[in-house]
């Protein structure tokens, strides 16, 4: 179970993919906007910043902002490709840690009783949270305690690596998360 991923924006109302080209300019917007590709995002006014790199998918499409407002933002495609209808938004200068950061032991029992085996924890939680976390499980669970596996998705996390490895059963290194970050 990935408690550690959450999702920025997400293509919708697309009726088909569309290809894009280099170059190309396109226009994103959180509304029914004639010609614009609706995006939902819950933070819709922290999604963009002007001048920044835009991802969707796993970077099958790269995009360049030139223009962000309340109700749209313009961009560029600098890499071309094919966008498909429910396809992740992804900002990396404007990615932030969900608000909610952390999962409870309680919250999760429903689902470690009926035998998930494993959690892949977000690389931003600090050692003390993560042993805390750990220790809860164990309590909670005896040998039935899920592993933790911790989400490793940027240089940050990989450099802080050993400070954390006690802590958990293991590590996922997330390509995309590094590429992306």
């Amino acid at each position: 179970l990935d408690v550690a991923s959450w999702t920025q924006g997400v293509v919708v109302g697309l009726a088909q993919p569309r290809e894009v080209s280099f170059g190309e300019r396109i226009t994103l917007a959180p509304t029914n906007l004639s010609g614009a590709i609706t995006i939902k995002a819950a933070n819709w006014d922290r999604l963009f910043k002007s001048d920044s790199k835009v991802f969707i998918g796993a970077g099958n499409v790269a995009l360049r902002t030139i223009n962000v407002g309340p109700d749209k933002a313009e961009l560029e495609v600098t890499q071309g490709g094919t966008i498909y209808p429910e396809m992740d938004i992804i900002v990396p200068e404007t990615y932030r840690f969900q608000e909610r950061q952390q999962v409870t032991p309680e919250e999760l029992r429903p689902l470690i009783e009926d035998g998930v085996d494993y959690l892949i924890v977000p690389g931003h939680w600090n050692s003390d949270s993560l042993k805390e976390f750990a220790a809860r499980l164990r309590k909670d669970h005896g040998d039935h305690a899920p592993w933790i596996i911790l989400k490793v998705d940027s240089g940050d996390v990989y450099e802080r690596l050993s400070s954390v490895m006690q802590h958990v059963d293991g590590v996922l290194i997330s390509r995309r998360g590094l590429a992306l970050s």
